[in-house]
């Protein structure tokens, strides 16, 4: 029974790519104290990871959200090795600084193209959380004085990234073609350390 509990918790977890302890409470009717243990075990044995959402509102700071996903590290898969590949070839192709920026750019483009149009700064960013969304980003927005900030939860590209650095900057590039301004990186996912958890962008300068 403990096995068909974890097993399940693992389905809901690639179906879902994160959960919490009061959202697997809900999803099996177990108390918070079982779903806790079946957790542990799985930490244990090094299939999940334990991760903390940041409240970057420092206001009301709050307590970091507990949030589990499935560790990157057993997906077996041999995308990671092919996307490595393929933009190493691209990469080398283009000398300059200059022009690997433009070619991140193109990519960007490519991969999220532009639809902003005459609507509010509320409307615009709600989209385009979702469109990051519909990618696997786990992405969230929140309001402050300095500007708004773009949280990214989950990295599509962790897989990758380690050997391919100039991931980061083709997010960057992705979230300033979505919002059509310039968005400057804050922190960036630790999967390794753990801290920081999320990759957080602000928009700069903010839209009026």
């Amino acid at each position: 029974m403990s096995e068909l509990t974890r097993d399940a918790i693992m389905e809901f977890l690639i179906k879902y790519h994160t959960a919490t302890v009061a959202e697997l409470r809900e999803a099996f009717h177990f108390t918070k104290e079982n779903i806790r243990h079946h957790l542990k075990v799985l930490q244990n044995e090094g299939v999940i990871e334990l991760i903390q959402i940041p409240t970057e509102n420092k206001k009301h700071p709050g307590r970091p959200s507990l949030v589990y996903h499935i560790n990157i590290a057993n997906q077996p898969s041999n995308i990671g090795k092919l996307t490595t590949a393929l933009f190493h070839v691209y990469l080398e192709n283009l000398p300059t600084c200059l022009e690997k920026q433009a070619g991140l750019k193109k990519l960007a483009q490519i991969l999220f193209p532009s639809t902003f149009n005459k609507q509010n700064p509320t409307q615009l960013f709600n989209k385009s959380i979702q469109r990051l969304n519909q990618h696997s980003y786990q992405a969230r927005w929140e309001a402050h004085n300095e500007g708004p900030l773009f949280i990214f939860i989950n990295c599509p590209y962790a897989a990758v990234q380690s050997d391919q650095p100039e991931l980061c900057l083709l997010d960057t590039y992705i979230l300033e073609n979505l919002l059509g301004s310039p968005v400057s990186q804050i922190t960036k996912i630790n999967y390794a350390g753990k801290n920081p958890s999320a990759c957080v962008f602000r928009l700069n300068p903010p839209l009026a």
